[in-house]
């Protein structure tokens, strides 16, 4: 879990074979209903649902999903590193003598 999102994952989500056998064993489930037992049987092995992908059925087979999202800097990085910074910083005032009238001020 934590080499996620590493070039060396994504390598290996690229050449996955899983993507295209999952894909057929959706396919081969589409003209049956949910809940029936060859559904059952083809997917629940890998907890897999019987729905397309809407991307992948408008831009092809060879579209990498993945590629597509974008890393919000904002909030996933600018935003939860200062306030680790921040409470951080506020930590370190309340260990000072007269911390808390150095919080007050900063407040």
């Amino acid at each position: 879990m934590h080499l996620m999102g590493f070039v060396r994952d994504i390598a290996a989500r690229i050449g996955s074979h899983v993507r295209h056998y999952l894909k057929s064993a959706i396919n081969n489930t589409l003209a049956y209903g949910i809940g029936s037992k060859t559904v059952e049987a083809l997917l629940k092995p890998t907890s897999s649902v019987p729905t397309k992908n809407a991307f992948i059925e408008r831009l092809g087979n060879n579209f990498e999903l993945h590629q597509m999202f974008v890393v919000d800097f904002m909030h996933e990085f600018e935003l939860g590193v200062w306030k680790n910074i921040f409470t951080h910083l506020i930590r370190l005032l309340h260990v000072q003598p007269m911390g808390y009238e150095l919080v007050a001020d900063l407040n």
